[in-house]
């Protein structure tokens, strides 16, 4: 027979601000890790860990894990776009894609009540959230390839 305990935890302010500030020191690793592996043409996990892991580990204070983790998911990033880029499909944008609304165009985040709904503050359309996001992609999706595919 198993047993399932369930455990929340409570941590102290000072706690809550540390769990916090990791994830932002690993934005802001990242951030630096494309920006430098973009300046000197490198893509690869291996180039990227052999030039930035000692500088990320330094500079933003992260531990081994962290370093690695972000210096995997700048290469697999660079990895995706090469393969959209190959295939013809240039990279959309997600940004507001499940915050904006296809009906009336209003981006808001109040527009999401919580992580599977979706109601416009403005026009009031109703729809699943991931719905909302895929319409919105499939949008800009169109627009880049009409831009793309424009007469010169």
């Amino acid at each position: 027979m198993k047993l399932v305990v369930q455990v929340k935890l409570l941590p102290t302010p000072v706690q809550a601000a540390a769990l916090e500030a990791t994830p932002r020191a690993c934005n802001r690793a990242a951030d630096h890790v494309a920006q430098v592996g973009f300046k000197r043409g490198v893509k690869d996990r291996n180039g990227l860990q052999k030039l930035l892991y000692a500088e990320v580990k330094a500079r933003f204070g992260l531990s081994a894990q962290p370093a690695v983790r972000v210096v995997k998911k700048v290469a697999d990033a660079c990895t995706a776009r090469t393969a959209q880029a190959k295939a013809g499909r240039p990279g959309i944008d997600p940004a507001y894609t499940s915050q904006r609304c296809p009906r009336c165009g209003h981006t808001e985040w109040a527009n999401r009540s919580d992580r599977d709904h979706f109601r416009c503050r403005r026009c009031g359309l109703v729809d699943p959230a991931d719905h909302v996001a895929g319409v919105n992609a499939r949008n800009r999706a169109h627009s880049v390839w009409a831009f793309v595919n424009r007469p010169v």
